[in-house]
């Protein structure tokens, strides 16, 4: 179990969260997007780390995630797809650079990130208290 570094992706998970929510200040819409994936994919390594899995690629986290997570955890596969989801959305908001974003497509990738992360914050509470995850 590596809960040292468990800890630290779920704290950069709720950093980059943060850094989502910025939809409602700002126009950077895509970059808000972007940023609620990194917080769903900083969340989805935590529980990987406690199984001492080391994925080295966005792929193989949510590889990972989804095999080990989902199936052996039981945590439930509808957030396995939503990792998948705000992947896609990341993707299209870093690299196609022609699509638009608005206040409402960031506010709904906030959302679902901020869904993925509670879900996650259940399954970590498990294994690590809360005073240590959230100090």
């Amino acid at each position: 179990m590596n809960k040292d570094q468990a800890i630290a992706e779920w704290r950069r998970a709720r950093e980059s969260l943060g850094a989502a929510a910025t939809y409602e200040s700002t126009i950077y819409y895509a970059d808000s997007i972007s940023r609620a994936y990194y917080a769903a994919f900083h969340a989805a390594k935590s529980p990987l780390l406690l199984d001492d899995i080391e994925p080295r690629t966005h792929e193989g986290v949510i590889r990972r995630f989804g095999e080990r997570i989902v199936r052996i955890h039981h945590v439930e596969p509808v957030w396995g797809r939503e990792l998948n989801q705000l992947q896609k959305l990341r993707n299209d908001a870093d690299y196609e650079v022609e699509m638009v974003f608005g206040e409402a497509d960031a506010r709904a990738a906030y959302q679902r990130a901020a869904a993925f992360l509670h879900r996650i914050r259940a399954l970590l509470t498990i294994h690590i208290p809360l005073d240590e995850l959230e100090p």
